[in-house]
C-alpha cells in the first residue's frame, strides 16, 4: 500500500504539469481564434476551449475539432 502511495505522489506533479499545460494553451487558443470560425464553433469561451483541448491532447475526438479548420 505504500508503494501506491509513493507512485501517485510522484505522478500528481506530472497531472499538474499537464493540466497547466493544456490551461495555458486553452487561453491562447481562445484569444487567437476569438475572431474566427472556428473561434465561434469550438472556442466560444475558456472553459469549452479547455474541453476541446483535452480532447485534442487525449485525441479521441480529432476530427470534430479539426476538420472544421480544413474549410
Amino acid at each position: 500500500m505504500k508503494s501506491v502511495i509513493y507512485d501517485l505522489k510522484d505522478s500528481f506533479s506530472t497531472l499538474i504539469t499537464i493540466i497547466v499545460y493544456i490551461g495555458f494553451y486553452s487561453v491562447i487558443g481562445f484569444y487567437l481564434f476569438r475572431g474566427t470560425f472556428q473561434g465561434y464553433a469550438n472556442f466560444p469561451t475558456v472553459w469549452n476551449t479547455y474541453y476541446q483541448m483535452t480532447i485534442l491532447l487525449t485525441t479521441s475526438n480529432f476530427p470534430d475539432i479539426m476538420l472544421p479548420a480544413y474549410n
